[in-house]
């Protein structure tokens, strides 16, 4: 009998991502992580308040993006990247949110997100008109805040070539 791959993964990967109760009848870890995922992603999809968002990070992130190649240490760093106040992105539909939130994973310390970003408008350009993909990796530390976040986005192919133009 052939196992196919999908099972043999999921089976592989479950004990990972399992998620039980704490001993106390209290929420477990994986459930506390899931909690503040789930917060993080709905503000992240709101795309309103920067300090929100900000405030879900540890000062001393580490931040990589694997589409573009870059690694960042520190939240100022990670602030002038990301960068939410810049007046050149604005929403297709201002009332929809940014992301939709597809599936997520978690373990104690652990949160992967997938889901797709909605079309945006940057300077004037229409963009993700295709809906890209993301999985964006969050790595909790113990007071459930984010020490690591690994973002893996598939950028519109303009948006890619002007990074690279710039560096």
């Amino acid at each position: 009998m052939k196992i196919p791959y999908s099972w043999l993964l999921a089976a592989l990967a479950l004990p990972l991502f399992s998620v039980c109760r704490s001993g106390n009848g209290g929420p477990s870890r994986a459930d506390q992580v899931e909690q503040v995922a789930l917060q993080y992603f709905a503000t992240y999809a709101e795309r309103e308040d920067w300090d929100k968002l900000l405030s879900f990070y540890r000062s001393d992130l580490e931040f990589e993006d694997v589409m573009l190649l870059l690694e960042l240490d520190g939240l100022e760093d990670f602030k002038e990247f990301y960068n939410w106040p810049d007046t050149g992105f604005h929403k297709l539909v201002k009332e929809e949110p940014h992301l939709i939130l597809e599936d997520l994973l978690v373990n104690d310390s652990t949160a992967v997100g997938y889901g797709f970003f909605k079309p945006f408008y940057w300077y004037g350009t229409l963009y993700g008109e295709d809906q890209p993909y993301f999985s964006i990796v969050l790595t909790f530390d113990d007071s459930l805040r984010i020490k690591r976040q690994v973002d893996f986005i598939e950028y519109p192919v303009d948006i890619l070539c002007r990074y690279y133009d710039e560096d």
